[in-house]
């Protein structure tokens, strides 16, 4: 991502390696892999002999402190003697205990260390993240694969989705959409009703009646089983909304006496449920509405960062890379021609659409690292996570990478200076892009702590020409200038060039070619060369979408100082979303408006195992 020359380098090679063959080249991966972990596992006892007398000598000498990068040094050092634990990826049973980080995105798994017996953090999971046992995942993976680019079945069923919304989310006693109860029903509570005095609150959920009004206020915050006789109407107007939802209670008039409104047991571990799902929502007009939400099932979090495991990402993405290169190439034996040519576009899809998911994922959480090691406090791994154990996330996220050139050039670097290279690196390609701006007379506003800048250009009238935001660690293909990450001008401009070179990918599909291996060469070239830039720049706009996930304020305060108003620069900071958004080009993926569904869903699943769990609200703006 940082050095065109190395990466141009590791695509000959990539090119070399697959003309030898796939299956032959996993074994000689794999080959590679063992005779250097043989190697450095060669003499462990003695290199923890030497590392004992090494600490001997410290303990007995004179010397000054040693410093951070020496103390790295020896801890990769005795790192070295029980290596093989590092290839062993965390599974989620091995997590004892949850804990939300900064702004709500990311959770920390805690295990127990069979050294010491205590716990340390083994993981860290995104519960923003689609697994692919979440039903909807596979229902618009199968719709999306059928078309290119922007035009495809899944994308057309989102949109039908939203408009049947509207028709099917008022239809009472379904567990469809959310279920809203009418006026009648009696959920519609005055503007200032969670001000009053009366109600109780769960420990540390009551809102501050002297800020601003909240948008949500989850039901589960009210402590509906205990207060005064003035608040008996409070709770007995959502048993009566839970009355009107199950039919199985006895038709009975609500009396002020609260037997009229008693529960089976059966029903009453159903209320538990709903008072968990239901939310009070705040309307235009400032009152608030209670929503119940439909029951979903409740689903696992899933890993981005390995710490217990830091090397096991790169066994695991050239698993990848040869399942999927190996599924491609079996169609070129079907002896039909059209449905060889057919079946290989939609694996071609199929596997790029996953893939693009796990790739820009892996690099939100990685620019969140790079900017907890650049000491911005908004980070959600600022101040939870050591020098060493930063580091070793870069590691394991830079290892994950799928892609052929980045998989070669991680197999044949070390993983030990990996981080050290990779951090040493983007800030020379930090300079380098700033620099490059201020000769181009941009007005730049770098974001601190990050690796992104608003740049904005005018003409000789004081008229904005261009207003970006550019990715300071991206250059554009054989060019000095820096990526540009957002287009608020022109934000067709890279969509439609996406859509077209995919129309490309799958176009070479269906190339006449007489020879099987030419046509295979021309399709890997294709995707390693144009494809593959697309995917890099996918992930560092992926990278700025969780810079906006936690200081979205950054670019509204550039925004405003540029002469734009509080409320167009926010204005500018939901586009931005939605351009980025657009241009991934998978309805497979999560929005901003389903990730807070499926995020609750998650928190379901974490507190189902762990009743002490407390799930942190993600950030949002304040419109």
């Amino acid at each position: 991502m940082l050095l065109g020359q190395k990466r141009i380098v590791s695509f000959l090679l990539s090119l070399a390696f697959l003309s030898a063959g796939v299956c032959h080249a996993a074994a000689t991966t794999d080959l590679a892999v063992d005779q250097q972990v043989e190697f450095e596992l060669a003499d462990n006892e003695t290199m923890g002999a030497l590392l004992n007398e090494d600490a001997a000598l410290l303990l007995e000498s004179d010397e000054p402190e040693l410093s951070t990068r020496d103390i790295r040094r020896l801890n990769r050092k005795a790192d070295r003697t029980d290596r093989w634990r590092h290839y062993k990826s965390t599974r989620l049973k091995e997590i004892v205990r949850w804990v939300d980080l900064r702004g709500g995105q990311y959770v920390l798994g805690y295990g127990i260390d069979k050294d010491t017996g205590r716990e340390v953090p083994f993981a860290v999971y995104d519960k923003t993240f689609p697994r692919p046992i979440y039903g909807h995942f596979w229902q618009s993976l199968v719709l999306s694969t059928s078309g290119i680019g922007d035009a495809n079945l899944g994308g057309l069923a989102n949109e039908f989705e939203k408009l049947a919304k509207h028709h099917r989310q008022d239809k009472a006693g379904k567990y469809v959409y959310e279920l809203v109860f009418g006026e009648k029903g009696g959920n519609v509570f005055p503007v200032d009703w969670w001000k009053k005095e009366d109600l109780h609150w769960m420990p540390g959920k009551a809102p501050d009646v002297n800020g601003i009004a909240p948008e949500r206020i989850p039901l589960s915050d009210l402590d509906l089983d205990v207060g005064p006789e003035k608040v008996r109407e409070f709770r007995k107007r959502f048993k009566r909304l839970f009355v009107h939802f199950h039919k199985t209670l006895n038709d009975e008039d609500d009396t002020e006496d609260d037997a009229s409104v008693q529960s089976t047991p059966t029903q009453e571990i159903h209320r538990k449920h709903l008072v968990y799902d239901a939310e009070f929502v705040q309307q235009a007009d400032g009152t608030y509405r209670l929503i119940v939400a439909r029951e979903k099932r409740a689903l696992p979090p899933t890993k981005v960062i390995d710490l217990k495991a830091k090397f096991s990402s790169l066994p695991l993405a050239l698993a990848w890379a040869v399942m999927t290169q190996a599924s491609k190439q079996l169609v070129n034996y079907i002896h039909i021609t059209e449905l060889a040519r057919f079946s290989y576009a939609v694996f071609e899809r199929f596997f790029n659409l996953v893939e693009v998911i796990y790739l820009t994922r892996h690099a939100m959480a990685l620019n969140m690292v790079m900017e907890a090691i650049e000491g911005n406090p908004a980070s959600p791994f600022h101040g939870v996570l050591s020098t060493d154990q930063l580091q070793d996330a870069v590691t394991y996220l830079r290892r994950s990478s799928t892609m052929l050139s980045d998989l070669i050039y991680n197999l044949f670097s070390s993983n030990w200076t990996l981080a050290e290279k990779y951090i040493r690196n983007a800030e020379k390609a930090r300079e380098r892009s700033l620099a490059f701006l201020e000769r181009h007379n941009y007005t730049v506003y770098q974001f601190a702590n990050s690796y992104y800048a608003l740049g904005v250009r005018k003409n000789a009238e004081g008229d904005v020409r261009e207003l970006r935001v550019f990715s300071l660690i991206k250059s554009r293909v054989l060019r000095k200038r820096p990526h540009t990450v957002v287009d608020f001008l022109h934000p067709l401009r890279e969509r439609i060039k996406r859509n077209i070179f995919e129309t490309g990918l799958i176009a070479s599909a269906f190339l006449p070619l007489p020879v099987p291996f030419l046509i295979s060469l021309v399709r890997i070239f294709y995707k390693e060369v144009f494809i593959r830039e697309i995917h890099r720049r996918q992930m560092v706009e992926a990278g700025f979408r969780a810079h906006l996930n936690h200081n979205y304020k950054d670019l509204t305060d550039a925004l405003e100082k540029e002469g734009y108003s509080k409320i167009e620069a926010k204005e500018h900071v939901n586009r931005a979303y939605d351009i980025i958004y657009k241009r991934e080009l998978n309805p497979i993926d999560l929005r901003r408006q389903d990730e807070a569904e499926y995020t609750r869903r998650v928190e379901k699943w974490i507190k189902n195992r762990e009743p002490d769990y407390e799930p942190i609200q993600a950030n949002t703006m304040d419109l």
